[in-house]
């Protein structure tokens, strides 16, 4: 069972999941009556006419049909009538939107399974409920799910298979043993500072709930001495906001060429990255990246080579904003939260995965430590995080170095001695 504070990525995945043919998979669900499952177009183009799901009781009597057209998406149950004695099985519509097929084709399309809960859920991108487009179970004439008596289980707990047939082959792209639910919390809480009014409005996480990659990523850059400003070097900071500041200075320069050098024509898309220690060959580029937000600047839409990552604020202010999937179609965040100095929020291959970040202070940059780890499982490490560019169009970006840590900081600390 799914705790308040607990995100799905803990869950252990599902792999039961087999094709039957070029366009019918039949995916296995890890405990009965309850999962949640994305597919996607093995070869994206934009044919793609119609994707059914379908999953139903052991009698046959009961079940659902999920039905994405051109056009819309229709929730069917099957309803059983006799008729002179004979009995009769039909397809009953109960919920329609007008949404259908995508217009991205690597759009990935998902559904949950909650038996528990009694709900069915359907959706587009990543498998969370901001990202829900359909629901069914939680109004009050939405009977269909309920069991037939109070003491017993609804019928969806007989699930097993979902079947997914498509006029395009798809692959099952993630399966979750446990179903969609709560939203998954995005500031990660020191476990001191837990309060029970935030487990029971989902308001914060705990790095125990997070992946192991995010947990060994929070207990490198979690603790009370990892700060920007220390003991040889108090104003560390300060310096970094000079230096920002000063046409003279190495980050106002190296921000300079970088513009000259970018495709973004907007000159505030623009940020400098300065490393720590070396690749160990676990994470797109160096694992450990203090990044440097000037005032009013912003990154491009990107996701993160579906790695892990752990984000604190080591000074000023980050505005993260969530998207569905990297697309031109689907540039309008679901979420949006600012987090503070000494804030950490979290990344993994399944969620928060495609972001946006900004600065949106007038007066003083934001300087974040970003951390990256492949989960263990992730063999195959693609090295470089997509964006969207000025057309909308997906491009590469290979993580680089505008400096060592090391370096940077005797740099800064000459500056301010000299100013």
């Amino acid at each position: 069972m799914e705790t308040a504070t607990k995100t799905p990525d803990q869950a252990k995945m599902a792999t039961q999941a087999t094709a039957n043919a070029a366009t019918a998979v039949v995916a296995t669900l890890a405990v009965s009556g309850q999962g949640a499952l994305s597919v996607a177009a093995i070869q994206p183009s934009k044919a793609q006419q119609q994707l059914t799901f379908y999953c139903g009781s052991n009698d046959g009597d009961k079940g659902l049909k999920l039905t994405v057209s051109a056009q819309k998406t229709t929730l069917y149950a099957r309803q059983v009538e006799s008729d002179f004695g004979k009995h009769y099985r039909h397809w009953q519509p109960l919920v329609e939107i007008s949404s259908g097929i995508d217009a991205d084709p690597n759009c990935a399309y998902w559904i949950s399974i909650d038996s528990l809960n009694q709900q069915f859920r359907y959706g587009k991108g990543e498998m969370r409920a901001e990202t829900g487009l359909l629901s069914y179970g939680q109004g009050a004439a939405e009977t269909y799910l309920a069991p037939r008596e109070n003491d017993q289980p609804s019928w969806l707990h007989q699930i097993t298979q979902v079947e997914i047939s498509s006029s395009d082959p798809v692959a099952i792209t993630r399966q979750w043993t446990d179903p969609v639910t709560i939203k998954p919390p995005l500031l990660v809480s020191p476990i001191n500072q837990l309060r029970m009014v935030d487990v029971a409005c989902a308001s914060k996480t705990v790095a125990k709930n997070l992946s192991t990659a995010c947990q060994q990523l929070y207990a490198n850059i979690s603790g009370r001495d990892f700060t920007l400003n220390t003991e040889d070097f108090p104003d560390f900071a300060d310096a970094i906001n000079a230096s920002i500041n000063n046409p003279n200075g190495w980050c106002y320069q190296q921000l300079a060429r970088k513009h000259q050098l970018s495709d973004h024509q907007d000159k505030n898309e623009n940020y400098l990255r300065i490393t720590l220690g070396q690749n160990q060959g676990e994470s797109p580029g160096i694992p450990y990246v203090m990044e440097i937000w000037p005032c009013q600047s912003y990154s491009p839409i990107h996701n993160h080579a579906n790695a892990d990552a752990i984000i604190r604020v080591l000074d000023g202010e980050i505005n993260v904003s969530l998207f569905a999937m990297l697309s031109a179609h689907h540039q309008q965040p679901f979420a949006s939260q600012s987090f503070r100095r000494d804030d950490i929020t979290w990344i993994s291959a399944g969620l928060n995965q495609t972001h946006q970040l900004r600065n949106l202070s007038q007066e003083r940059a934001c300087i974040t430590i970003q951390c990256y780890q492949y989960q263990a499982d992730n063999l195959r490490h693609y090295e470089y995080f997509d964006y969207l560019d000025d057309d909308g169009k997906i491009a590469r970006f290979s993580p680089d170095s505008d400096m060592g840590f090391l370096a940077f900081k005797s740099k800064m600390w000459l500056e301010w001695q000299q100013r």
